[in-house]
């Protein structure tokens, strides 16, 4: 579902398509002259990783996609005209598909007192945050190993700084079979004890980011210096007490008093959110507690036809299969329908709420108007212009946008709220 923001802020779903676009230039992009592209089968297993860590970012923006495609599509009879005032001109009344709540009567009650989970969740990411060590010098290096060590690359006879890294008092981080390196960097490390070193002779791809260097016979000699294992360290006092921590003037060196700590800290952030997202939340209450009669159908379908093309069509860039593509977020394609429906449920109920509001209060903007909000969110957004917005976007989906940030503006001073944090001293918005 959209959160709308109090600021200025590019549509949603532009986040997961500017994350997408990163993500593939970096994968189409060349690599250091050690650091080459990885072979696809490793990149799947990477972008899976990253995938799983963000996987509520997906849920959230990628069932987003297809409105914006909608939005440039064919146009269906209950939508409005592209030059119209409202996104569902087609549909004379909307009372026949949506039931308001009393806003007017409705109370916000947020509080932002934290719940033991939340507290518990930032301890365990502090914990991964700082993750322990193990150094490991009595085995062989094998598949898999972060190994510390320093290097020197030689080119045609001739060392190549950008090929080395001689630091030994912070030395480097080289994991075994990531595929990181040039083909045969890391394969050379495998059987070695740590502290052993090894030269070896190796050819530099076509696609080294350093032209210079392609097609290039490089020496690389290779100093070992430990294996490290790492890990989650447990909560002690001496742990705390490494973190160095206050609480005012106050040193915090038992656990105990980290979890104090802990608390206090996740409840300013909680404040702080609540202070800065109060419209969202407002609005979120109304849509929320919305009564959808129906559905039109057609707008659905549309939702989850065009979502599902759209992904595919992503996942064929990866060169995978959808099933595939799907499983490195952890989804089954059922799954995957399962959340269309009910996202695609939701936008169109948000829709409904926003149009039927602004019909409701003669909430509207001028063409002008629309014109100057599309330039100030292209220069906010450094997009060329607002134009470039329309084209992107969609024209349709630009107005519901507009239109649904004056709802919100609207609905600001229309429910009374409980329980907001004050604001700290000395705190900025």
């Amino acid at each position: 579902m959209i959160k709308y923001r109090t600021k200025k802020c590019f549509p949603p779903v532009a986040c997961w398509f500017i994350l997408c676009k990163k993500r593939q230039d970096i994968h189409r992009g060349k690599k250091d002259c050690f650091s080459m592209e990885l072979d696809k089968s490793r990149r799947c297993r990477q972008m899976g990783v990253f995938m799983k860590k963000y996987v509520s970012l997906f849920l959230v923006l990628a069932m987003m996609s297809a409105f914006v495609l909608s939005a440039c599509g064919p146009q269906k009879k209950i939508r409005t005209p592209e030059t119209a005032l409202y996104y569902y001109d087609g549909i004379a009344d909307l009372s026949e598909y949506l039931e308001l709540p009393d806003y007017s009567s409705l109370t916000l009650d947020v509080n932002p007192e934290p719940t033991d989970e939340e507290v518990e969740s930032y301890i365990a990411n502090m914990l991964r945050s700082n993750p322990g060590v193990k150094k490991i010098t009595d085995r062989p290096i094998a598949e898999n190993d972060v190994v510390a060590i320093t290097f020197v690359g030689t080119v045609e006879g001739v060392k190549a700084d950008d090929c080395s890294y001689e630091d030994a008092e912070k030395l480097y981080e080289c994991t075994v079979g990531a595929g990181n390196h040039v083909e045969g960097f890391e394969e050379a490390l495998i059987g070695l004890m740590p502290g052993e070193s090894v030269s070896v002779d190796l050819v530099f791809p076509e696609n080294v980011r350093n032209e210079a260097y392609a097609g290039k016979a490089v020496n690389f000699a290779i100093t070992t210096y430990e294996i490290r294992e790492y890990y989650t360290p447990e909560l002690t006092d001496d742990f705390v007490k490494g973190l160095a921590l206050t609480d005012g003037e106050t040193a915090v060196e038992t656990v105990d008093a980290y979890r104090a700590y802990a608390r206090k800290t996740v409840q300013k952030s909680n404040s702080e959110r609540i202070r800065n997202n109060l419209d969202s939340y407002k609005w979120k209450l109304v849509s929320e507690t919305a009564t959808v009669k129906q559905y039109p159908q057609e707008e659905i379908d549309r939702y989850l036809q065009d979502n599902t093309a759209y992904y595919q069509k992503i996942a064929e860039q990866y060169g995978m299969a959808f099933a595939d593509y799907l499983s490195a977020y952890g989804m089954t394609e059922e799954a995957f329908q399962e959340l269309l429906q009910k996202d695609a449920e939701a936008y169109v109920r948000d829709c409904f709420v926003a149009e039927k509001i602004a019909r409701d209060q003669d909430i509207s903007f001028t063409e002008e108007e629309y014109k100057e909000m599309l330039e100030d969110l292209a220069l906010d957004q450094s997009v060329e212009n607002g134009q470039a917005l329309v084209d992107q976007y969609g024209d349709g989906f630009m107005r519901m946008y507009f239109l649904t940030e004056k709802v919100v503006a609207y609905l600001k001073d229309q429910i009374a709220e409980v329980n907001v944090p004050a604001e700290e001293s000395g705190e900025k918005e």
